[in-house]
């Protein structure tokens, strides 16, 4: 009688979501107490006495992961299993059947509970603090309209959009909460928040920077850590953009081309300026040059862009004076693969016999895929077209090599159509 109790009590918490370590805990205190007639009470029974057992667990201060604040049994089971409930719509229903359940039927219940007078539970409830369930219960309508099937941590944000006007609203924005959820924390602070507290401030400071509306989404979607911050922190950060001469244009420009450098602190930014200025001899106006042509390279490693840096001096033989060519004219470059940039340039390089001066001109050449580059060089060869002498007649540059696409090169540089020349490729 007291194993079939007690396996009806674990099939029936481990259905309304209780952890492995809870349901083994109030098997043995339930045992331990002598509570052994459990096919004898009804689920709000079940749900009263597991809360005050769990709530005794809390006093002990074994179980962090529950509310310490909740002194009655009713009170903590309510608060256990609407924190609990897995987001199915089985679980949700009978949750509020169980509670409705338990307001329809108190004088039941009530009586219920009088029939079981072990003298365990009385130490139980001595145990327990009373207090007002006004302030502690979590009512499950209220929580039903807010909160729609609750769980312990929110990992999808798409079954709550229909009762939440903070995602209602960020998705008119434009905001992918596909992308936004994956990002540790933002889930569970989007379900807390309310959209005129909690978001609109930033919303405004990037309007204030001169970020355009259709653009707030696509920031917030890169970047949702943005909603973490002290606006005041923010503003600071634009202040220090200001006063090296960036303008609010050029500020706007680079918080919408690279939403992370919104979370670099005036100190972190200064060193990465300085960095870029001393590592390649930049003025103050060429280093706002390079962070305007690519923002992204100023949250990027020091350590990736002096690697690449050392390897194309060290490896592929440019100079001091041509590297800063480079970065002037190519930033992205120095944030690529240095692997596949080796690679590239071995080929243009060595093979299509390309000298230096030629790819500090066109040095995006360099980020090039090896395969469109030999695969359009080979079919130049097959054509007699391939000529890389500026100097000569038919001089094909590498910006007409490689930077358009099958069509262009075809009609203006092979002088043929776009089917021999996948016909081509077909047979390499």
């Amino acid at each position: 009688m007291m194993r079939a109790s007690v396996l009806r009590l674990s099939a029936f918490l481990q259905l309304n979501s209780f952890t492995s370590t809870n349901i083994t805990f109030c098997r043995l205190r339930w045992l331990k107490c002598g509570i052994n007639n459990v096919s004898t009470l009804s689920n709000s029974d079940i749900l009263y006495h597991t809360g005050k057992l769990l709530n005794v667990h809390c006093s002990e201060g074994n179980e962090r992961t529950f509310c310490t604040s909740m002194k009655t049994g009713q009170d903590v089971a309510r608060y256990i299993v609407m924190r609990n409930l897995k987001r199915d719509r089985h679980s949700y229903s009978f949750w509020r059947s169980t509670s409705s359940s338990q307001h329809v039927n108190s004088d039941n219940d009530n009586s219920s509970r009088e029939t079981i007078t072990h003298s365990p539970r009385d130490n139980l409830e001595r145990d327990l603090t009373p207090a007002s369930s006004e302030d502690n219960v979590l009512d499950a309508e209220e929580s039903s309209n807010n909160l729609p099937e609750m769980s312990r941590t929110v990992y999808n944000l798409a079954p709550y959009v229909e009762k939440s006007e903070t995602l209602q609203n960020l998705v008119k924005l434009g905001v992918n909460l596909s992308r936004v959820e994956k990002v540790k924390g933002i889930a569970n602070m989007l379900m807390m928040s309310e959209f005129d507290r909690d978001i609109l401030p930033y919303l405004r400071h990037l309007v204030r920077v001169g970020v355009t509306v259709d653009k707030l989404g696509y920031i917030l979607t890169v970047n949702p850590l943005i909603l973490t911050e002290h606006v005041e922190h923010l503003e600071q950060r634009v202040g220090y953009l200001l006063s090296e001469d960036f303008t609010l244009d050029d500020v706007a420009s680079m918080y919408t081309r690279a939403p992370v450098m919104i979370l670099m602190d005036p100190v972190k930014l200064d060193k990465k300026l300085a960095f870029l200025q001393q590592a390649f001899d930049l003025t103050g106006q060429e280093v706002r040059q390079v962070a305007l042509r690519f923002p992204k390279i100023l949250p990027w490693k020091r350590e990736k862009i002096a690697k690449i840096r050392f390897n194309l001096k060290e490896f592929m033989g440019f100079d001091d004076d041509e590297l800063k060519l480079m970065v002037l004219r190519e930033p992205k470059l120095f944030t690529a693969d240095i692997h596949k940039v080796q690679k590239t340039f071995d080929y243009i390089h060595n093979t299509m016999q390309i000298p230096h001066s030629l790819l500090v001109k066109w040095p995006s050449s360099l980020r090039s895929r090896l395969h469109v580059v030999k695969g359009r060089h080979l079919y130049l060869v097959h054509l007699g077209r391939a000529q890389y002498d500026p100097y000569k007649e038919n001089y094909v540059s590498l910006k007409s090599l490689i930077g358009c696409k099958d069509d262009v090169f075809c009609n203006d540089v092979a002088k043929t159509t776009v089917d021999e020349f996948h016909s081509f490729l077909k047979m390499l």
